[in-house]
């Protein structure tokens, strides 16, 4: 079973149509705000449902290939850009798949 506050090592696989990393754990789904595909974390579960939970980083495990430096400094702070830390073709190709 599951817990909150309970740390897990995630692997991020998708994006969520809010651009949040989505894991799984044991089949259970885990959404991680800031994570990418490819990413490997070590998560905090802040909150947790029936059918999923919310995570935040604590630890980047191995960053996803595809991670790259925000070139805007608000990036995490407004809410405006939420894949900007993924490198654009990398976008791009996630968009297409939608």
């Amino acid at each position: 079973m599951f817990e909150k506050n309970k740390i897990y090592n995630i692997e991020i696989e998708d994006l969520s149509s809010s651009g949040e990393g989505v894991g799984k754990i044991d089949g259970f789904t885990v959404f991680v705000p800031q994570a990418i595909p490819g990413d490997k974390v070590r998560a905090r579960i802040t909150t947790l449902k029936k059918r999923y939970g919310i995570g935040e980083i604590l630890e980047m495990v191995e960053p996803s290939k595809d991670r790259i430096k925000p070139k805007c400094s608000l990036f995490g702070k407004c809410g405006g850009c939420q894949i900007m830390h993924m490198d654009y073709d990398a976008q791009l190709k996630m968009k297409e798949i939608r």
